[in-house]
């Protein structure tokens, strides 16, 4: 894995009356935000190809480029 979690990491670390705790949901959060900006800004070449499932459209090679955005070995 590379330094993208970590760098996400310190964003999650709140206050609250019991001291300082980590918020699991907002890390999921960003982390689904990180993968959302990934897929949106794909390169758009005349060689990607594209399959359809019950709604969209989406990139074959989607989910690599999202492993390989955060350093995630498949």
């Amino acid at each position: 894995m590379n330094n993208r979690i970590k760098e996400l990491e310190p964003q999650c670390w709140e206050h609250n009356e019991f001291g300082l705790n980590f918020n699991y949901q907002k890390f999921a959060e960003l982390i689904v935000k990180e993968c959302a900006l990934v897929a949106k800004t794909l390169p758009h070449t005349p060689e990607r190809h594209w399959v359809q499932d019950s709604v969209t459209y989406i990139p074959v090679h989607c989910e690599q480029n999202i492993l390989k955005h955060f350093g995630v070995e498949e």
